[in-house]
């Protein structure tokens, strides 16, 4: 069977905050430094549950068209982030940057944070080579989401300068699912994923994403 988690460029910047105490070790993780993956673990959905990716988009809806809530809630806002992060299907027609695009656009406005978030986005997505391959297996891929909270440590956080005043992290922890076709069988993975998401969220206004730690190194 062939490995749906095609290897991944390293990408050579980091950026680290500072913080006070024992804070400091779990958020020196924000950045880029590349793709950050295990092995997968092929699995197969066990019976009553269902491992289905969420309702395709309309046939009236462009693929690869991100639509995120407009709300100040930053728990139902980072969950839809997630899964928009996750979710791409080789057969729509996009590239990975493609993807990324659409995210950035919809998640982001213009500030100091915006470049940095354009190349956090790319730590989530197949490169060339791999995305390659996954065109060769029909691969699509989404995320289910099994919790989104706000960490215990980002009490301690949130005063530091970086933060800002309305600057709230969320960790997300899932399944990553991606299912395709090798030898003209089905072929399914799902591997555990964990990372924290950072916005904005003024009050009155709706939820803007900031930053994203790289996979499989969140806050908690």
């Amino acid at each position: 069977m062939s490995d749906l988690n095609p290897p991944a460029r390293k990408r050579g910047r980091l950026i680290v905050i500072a913080v006070a105490g024992a804070v400091l070790a779990a958020l020196t993780a924000i950045g880029i430094t590349g793709l950050i993956m295990g092995p997968p673990q092929t699995t197969a959905p066990a019976p009553g549950h269902s491992a289905a990716p969420p309702d395709a988009a309309g046939a009236d809806e462009t693929p690869g068209t991100v639509r995120l809530p407009v709300t100040g809630d930053p728990i139902r806002y980072a969950s839809a982030v997630a899964e928009a992060l996750f979710a791409w299907d080789t057969a729509d027609g996009l590239t990975p940057d493609g993807y990324r695009t659409a995210l950035h656009t919809a998640a982001t406005t213009e500030s100091e944070e915006s470049n940095g978030l354009y190349h956090d986005i790319a730590n989530y997505l197949p490169d060339a080579d791999a995305w390659a391959q996954l065109l060769q297996m029909q691969a699509r891929q989404w995320l289910e989401i099994a919790s989104a909270e706000i960490p215990g440590r980002w009490a301690d956080a949130a005063d530091h300068p970086w933060a800002g005043e309305h600057t709230v992290a969320v960790t997300v922890d899932g399944t990553r699912h991606r299912e395709g076709v090798w030898g003209g069988k089905a072929t399914a993975t799902a591997s555990p994923v964990a990372f924290t998401v950072f916005l904005s969220c003024p009050p009155g206004e709706g939820c803007k994403l900031l930053r994203l730690t790289l996979p499989d190194a969140p806050l908690r």
